[in-house]
């Protein structure tokens, strides 16, 4: 058997997936196009907020958007004698929509809906859209019969209507097996096939029904490609003859390399300092730069992206986003032409800022205070860090002695009273320890002299 469906009990929307598994996922699945696998894969049943109940931004699924997977969505089908009449149109919670991660690919291009730039961060590269096809996923009435000896209305009752997207995925997977038996070849790698076929016998165009769940217009069946039903449900004979004349052909994909020249692992940075990201992204397999590409440079705490200029160069500038110690990488998550290319881990170290304040009269040189009498020494630790702990140091010509420690408040200010007899003066600094290991590194603020009259 060499077309198969693939549905992971992992499957999510698009933005929790970490980069890391995204550029896997990519290669794994493009190591099974290149070896004649058709690779089938629901398109989840939240319609086109697949991220429901977290947010009802419209998002799609992974791993059906992945560009070596095809993307099988949900229709809803009334045949006779269930239904007066023949009808199907877009299932309700069918997904269905438009990747943030990965750009359109060669077979999408003009068989699909033209939109730049709606969730292809970074940039306004067209992105690739889902689901390619589509199949009844309706479970009430038209659904799958499945016996399950938990699926039923009661313990007595062991078959059952099963439906979803997860259900429509092994349904074309088994259509596809069954005309691979008949044409005497593997259809291999679906999409080419099936949009070199839009339009044509192969599928029945759904141009009624919406996958959203709440109420709205995105998006709408309509006549050709729509991110409902993508080229609509497929009709196994028609499917199965047009594959019997198909001349697959080979999948070729580019090998990359991600190049990083900076920041250096290990580098210390103050906050608030601009720290610039950057490298460069080329093809191995000919030595050329690859343009265009979204870099994504990700962290524990957040994601920036980049894209690729002509030289295949690429850059991110960031300063008050950085606001602790961090683990980051670069990666390149591949496309449809070129494989994905992930950096190894580097650590950025980043040094807090200690502002120093003091309540008093400057003069010739030094703050003057009144013996005997306290005076405030206060600051504000940037980035705020409630809680964080730290010490008022202080030197006569010597080494600096601790005299006082503090904890920052939730707004970042902290502050104490402090008295010097008369006579005396002093040097003043506030002292955070850090470390490699710890939020962030060792810090001291300014030092100010204080003389006690």
């Amino acid at each position: 058997l060499h077309s198969f469906p693939t549905r992971r009990s992992s499957d999510l929307c698009e933005p929790l997936i970490a980069p890391r598994l995204l550029a896997a996922e990519n290669t794994s699945l493009e190591l099974a196009a290149v070896a004649g696998i058709s690779t089938f894969v629901a398109t989840g049943d939240s319609g086109s907020t697949d991220c429901f109940p977290f947010t009802t931004d419209l998002v799609v699924d992974d791993p059906s958007s992945q560009p070596f997977a095809t993307a099988v969505g949900g229709t809803s089908l009334e045949v006779p004698p269930v239904f007066g009449a023949r009808r199907e149109t877009a299932w309700r919670s069918g997904g269905g929509g438009i990747s943030m991660n990965w750009p359109k690919p060669a077979y999408q291009r003009g068989k699909t809906i033209a939109i730049r730039g709606r969730k292809c961060r970074g940039g306004l590269a067209e992105c690739r859209e889902t689901p390619d096809i589509a199949l009844d996923a309706r479970p009430k009435r038209t659904g799958y019969i499945i016996y399950c000896n938990r699926c039923g209305a009661g313990r007595s009752v062991v078959w059952a209507p099963v439906g979803g997207t997860s259900a429509a995925a092994p349904l074309m997977a088994a259509m596809t097996a069954d005309a691979d038996e008949a044409a005497g070849k593997r259809l291999g790698f679906a999409n080419p096939f099936l949009y070199a076929e839009a339009g044509t016998s192969v599928f029945r165009d759904i141009v009624s029904g919406s996958n959203n769940l709440f109420g709205g217009t995105a998006y709408t069946a309509r006549r050709g490609y729509d991110l409902a039903t993508g080229l609509g449900s497929v009709r196994a004979g028609a499917f199965a003859a047009a594959l019997a004349a198909y001349h697959p052909g080979a999948v070729s994909v580019g090998v990359t390399a991600l190049h990083v020249a900076g920041p250096a692992a290990g580098r210390e940075i103050a906050y608030g300092h601009k720290v610039v990201f950057r490298g460069t992204l080329t093809d191995t397999t000919n030595s050329r730069p690859v343009a265009n590409a979204a870099i994504l440079v990700v962290t524990a705490f957040d994601e920036f992206r980049a894209r690729t200029n002509a030289a295949g160069a690429w850059r991110v500038t960031r300063s008050l986003a950085l606001t602790r110690n961090l683990t980051w990488h670069a990666a390149y998550l591949g496309s449809d032409t070129e494989a994905p290319s992930v950096m190894p881990a580097r650590r950025l170290f980043v040094a807090p800022h200690l502002g120093l304040r003091v309540l008093l009269p400057f003069h010739n040189g030094a703050y003057v205070a009144t013996g005997g009498v306290g005076f405030t020494v206060s600051g504000r630790f940037s980035p705020h860090a409630g809680g964080t702990r730290l010490t008022l140091q202080a030197r006569r010509g010597g080494r600096w002695r601790d005299v006082a420690a503090v904890s920052v408040a939730a707004g970042g200010a902290y502050g104490t009273t402090l008295r010097l007899p008369s006579g005396r003066t002093e040097s003043l600094r506030w002292s955070f320890t850090g470390g490699t290991t710890r939020r962030w590194l060792s810090a001291t603020s300014r030092a100010v002299t204080v003389a006690a009259g």
